[in-house]
């Protein structure tokens, strides 16, 4: 703000005699504006007839969640990544809580910077846990879901795994069960022995509807080449002994929903286009098998990978032999067994969407030394929700989808591809030679190992790719630590030892109940997290005099502004006063005080402050303001008078667009031009944003080094 010249005060004193002092005032600030529209029209061109000189850009968010009911769920947008090394300003937040169904849905509107293109969604349940979204920003509003809706889908998915559909008949099972012959009748030339013989029957459908019936074994000439040739429906609780003929080729084993087959016996031997469907609301029971090698086994897939097991209800039983073939655990499926053993060099795959119990997973080269890690482990594991392991999980090739989990006393895992939010955890942790993979948005996600002690590590021979966080408590050898440390520094932004900066969603984990166990399991909550502070994001109003200089620095009057919505407050800081006259802050009518003075007690009026380079802030006002309160609607309630009570001039946010700017809002940290410096000069990119509002928009991050305040 510049003196007000002596030829301007005389001019004015010397149309006293036809006007009055007030008319005087206005006078000399009606021209002074003329003259400063035109100065500026002549610096900049033409400005955008559409133009507000406010960065503030008001945003809708469209958020919905599916998860608990009749819970208290928190959600916070932020404009950078609030846990990954950045500066987070938090832009808004809102608190719903889901119906009996765990269904909740807000609409949130917001002040965002113009140009930012993308923003973080954190949503926090009841114990403080989060789980981080990215969501584009476009046409200034955003749709973002979290947890599994209707349909059944996650909103969260973000894996290619396998996906195996019931087959098309089960559509018309109903009718296709009216005409299947009934088992418990007798077949032709089965001498009504509950034996189905397909090899002499010419009906290829068989259906169970006697509950307490039990089945004896099917009989087979030849393999069957094709999936759907044989269909046995069980629509009863019934059992099957499977001591003698326990093998089944080509036959589609269905189980209906509300009924359990229970084996009996030895081992239920699923070989060549044998698909084994528990459909939902189903349960399928076996404990015929010892569960000491191979041959003992309750379920033994084996011959070739056409093999599957689709369990959309209950499977429990203590012995799982994948010597090939594909075990598949849907959404809806609970999967319990005391083993899961992988044979055969590497074939055989369980792909889980749903939740998994069990003692052990091992391959051949299970060994019970944790420390003592052996290559030969088999298998292939596709996870997309949540596998709990009570005392062993040793797999070769692991595959974890975005917000899943394994946990496991003892964890030993060669190959791993990880996606954002996935976590391993576990009570010790081995690898020999490891390949550890990190797929998806590197600058947003990360991945997660933790356990409590690390028992083994092959130096020099793990390789990990991407944003892989691995936490350990202790390690059993300094070597170890040094080798994940190592691997580290080659990776791309990877963490390596400690408490790790996480989102994710949690439910924890009822091991009598594992239906209600969410996809992370624990999750994870370390102990620095608890305490992140959230800043709202601060908007910088600098103001430019009506000096017929023409310099417009923007500097004359700097105030910082920030809305907490939690409160309905603002807090109001002066940061710079580069002008020499008296000048009185407003907020609405109310004055808050001369600026020179807020910035420092006492300060004389004729002595800029903070202008060439960044000093103290000024004291915070803080004023309480009404729910909906909005920076790009009200940056206009800010202004500056300058001048005493016989001469005034008013600086104020334009109250009309395609003016020339008096005052612009840009959001903070920015760094004001030095004194005597045009904008332009200090922000190259400023005056093509002048003639377009629309263009531009990130002008205030490249300042020239030298001409702004530091």
């Amino acid at each position: 703000m510049k003196r007000i010249e002596n030829y301007a005060i005389t001019a004015c004193l010397a149309l006293i005699g036809c006007l009055c002092l007030t008319g005087c005032a206005d006078s000399l600030e009606e021209m002074k504006k003329e003259n400063y529209e035109a100065n500026w029209i002549k610096k900049f061109g033409k400005v955008d007839p559409n133009h507000t000189w406010n960065i503030a850009t008001p945003t809708e968010a469209n958020l919905s969640i599916k998860e608990d009911a009749l819970t208290e769920y928190t959600f916070k947008i932020y404009d950078n990544d609030p846990i990954w090394g950045t500066d987070a300003k938090l832009l808004a937040k809102a608190v719903v809580k889901t119906d009996g169904e765990g269904y909740a849905q807000t609409h949130m509107k917001f002040d965002a910077p113009a140009g930012l293109e993308k923003v973080y969604i954190t949503r926090t349940d009841s114990h403080g846990r989060r789980l981080l979204k990215v969501s584009n920003i476009e046409n200034k509003t955003m749709k973002v879901e979290f947890g599994i809706f209707q349909d059944g889908s996650r909103a969260d998915e973000g894996y290619d795994f396998p996906v195996f559909n019931l087959p098309d008949y089960i559509a018309n099972l109903n009718s296709i069960k009216e005409e299947a012959a009934n088992l418990e009748d007798g077949l032709k030339n089965n001498n009504n022995n509950s034996t189905i013989d397909f090899n002499q029957s010419s009906n290829r459908t068989v259906k169970v509807t006697t509950d307490k019936f039990t089945i004896s074994g099917i009989n087979f000439n030849t393999q069957s080449n094709a999936y759907g040739n044989y269909k046995l429906i069980i629509d009863a609780n019934c059992t099957w002994n499977t001591t003698e003929k326990n093998q089944i080729y080509g036959v589609d084993v269905i189980i209906t929903p509300g009924h359990t087959l229970t084996i009996t016996g030895s081992i239920l031997d699923v070989q060549c286009y044998t698909r084994l469907i528990v459909m939902e609301g189903a349960k399928f029971v076996a404990f015929g098998g010892n569960g000491t090698d191979n041959n003992s086994a309750s379920i033994k897939m084996q011959w070739d990978d056409t093999p599957l097991v689709y369990n959309a209800g209950t499977i429990q039983t203590n012995y799982i032999s994948m010597n090939s073939g594909h075990l598949y655990n849907t959404s809806t499926g609970i999967i319990e067994s005391n083993i899961i053993q992988f044979l055969q060099d590497n074939t055989g795959t369980l792909t889980n969407y749903g939740k998994v119990h069990v003692e052990s997973i091992y391959g051949n080269g299970r060994t019970e030394n944790i420390g003592a890690v052996q290559s030969g482990q088999h298998g292939t594991i596709n996870n997309a929700c949540f596998i709990n392991v009570d005392m062993e999980f040793n797999i070769f090739n692991l595959n974890l989808a975005a917000n899943s989990s394994i946990e496991s006393k003892y964890i030993i895992v060669n190959n791993m591809i990880l996606r954002p939010s996935c976590i391993l955890r576990s009570d010790e942790f081995s690898a020999q030679n490891a390949s550890w993979k990190f797929v998806g948005d590197k600058e947003t996600g990360r991945a997660l190992i933790s356990t409590k002690h690390t028992s083994y590590l092959h130096s020099g021979g793990i390789h990990i790719d991407g944003p892989i966080y691995y936490e350990s408590n202790t390690f059993a050898n300094e070597t170890y630590k040094t080798a994940i440390e190592i691997a580290a520094s080659n990776g791309l932004g990877c963490g390596v030892v400690g408490s790790a900066p996480f989102l994710i969603i949690p439910d924890g984990f009822d091991a009598n109940d594992i239906s209600k166990a969410d996809c992370v399991g624990h999750g994870n909550i370390p102990q620095d997290f608890e305490n992140i502070v959230d800043t709202s994001i601060e908007w910088v109003v600098a103001f430019e005099d009506l000096g017929s200089t023409g310099d417009y620095d923007f500097n004359d009057a700097v105030v910082g502004i920030t809305h907490n919505a939690e409160t309905n407050q603002v807090e109001i800081t002066p940061l710079a006063a580069g002008g020499t006259m008296k000048a009185e802050l407003y907020f609405g009518n109310e004055k808050l005080g001369e600026i020179h003075d807020l910035l420092r007690k006492g300060a004389p009026t004729n002595v800029p402050i903070n202008v060439d380079e960044r000093g103290n802030k000024g004291q915070k006002i803080i004023k309480s303001v009404g729910n909906g309160f909005s920076i790009s609607e009200k940056w206009q309630d800010l202004k500056i008078v300058v001048g005493n009570k016989s001469s005034t001039i008013v600086l104020e946010p334009n109250k009309e667009t395609g003016r020339a700017p008096q005052a612009i809002c840009i959001p903070a940290p920015w760094f004001w031009a030095k004194e005597g410096i045009h904008i332009e000069q200090a922000y190259k990119q400023f005056g093509g944003w002048t003639q377009d509002q629309n263009s531009n928009q990130k002008w205030h991050q490249t300042p020239e080094r030298g001409k702004i305040a530091l």
